[in-house]
């Protein structure tokens, strides 16, 4: 739509295998909506280069469920040059209830198909779990061997549930020092979020579905 930016529709980067929806769920589409394809480079030298990059899809008229795709992840953090085990973390926790439309009802239960885990060069592990009111921990994604060359849209056998009470908890590991093979920049420098492959993300992009 003119002016509107609603959601993001799937995200590639380096070794992702395109994401296959299970039978009945789709990303919802309407026909006066555009899409809009992002592309993200780094070239450090001055030769011109060209690739091949393009996208498929598949449409379907209807779905049993309708999924988004939800960016979970931050921007406020600073790696410090020469650390090589720096970790950020975020929580989230789900409210009891939420206001719709003016009335204020029970945070519907929200079911997580799949997550797609992104930092850049200086990726080395990331954890994401939840923790239900009781204190139980439920671990959804852990490495502590992250690969940018090989990132991996995982798509879960069997759903995760989150409720209303439950903490959502992301964090990321980074390696900023001379250890790290992948250094774009030697001697190391502090290295904040941003867009280019010298700087750094965040990110749990998390394939939901939930019904109010």
């Amino acid at each position: 739509k003119t002016g509107q930016v609603e959601e993001m529709i799937v995200g590639w980067a380096p070794g992702t295998m395109p994401m296959e929806l299970d039978e009945g769920l789709g990303i919802r589409i309407n026909p006066d909506e555009r899409i809009v394809l992002q592309m993200h480079y780094y070239q450090t030298g001055t030769e011109m280069k060209s690739d091949q990059s393009g996208y498929a899809f598949r449409t379907v008229d209807e779905v049993d469920t309708e999924v988004v795709l939800f960016p979970f992840g931050d921007w406020d953090f600073e790696i410090p040059a020469g650390d090589e085990d720096y970790t950020y973390s975020i929580s989230w926790d789900i409210p009891e209830t939420v206001n719709y439309a003016g009335v204020e009802i029970d945070m519907p239960e929200i079911t997580v198909y799949g997550v797609f885990p992104h930092m850049h060069v200086l990726g080395s592990g990331y954890d994401l779990n939840i923790v239900k009111p009781d204190g139980e921990e439920e671990c959804g994604l852990y490495a502590d061997r992250y690969s940018f060359d090989n990132q991996v849209n995982y798509q879960f056998r069997e759903p995760m549930t989150i409720e209303g009470g439950d903490t959502l908890n992301w964090s990321c590991t980074w390696n900023n020092s001379t250890s790290n093979p992948e250094l774009i920049h030697n001697p190391p420098v502090d290295v904040e979020y941003g867009e280019r492959t010298d700087e750094e993300m965040c990110w749990a992009f998390t394939l939901i579905s939930y019904e109010f």
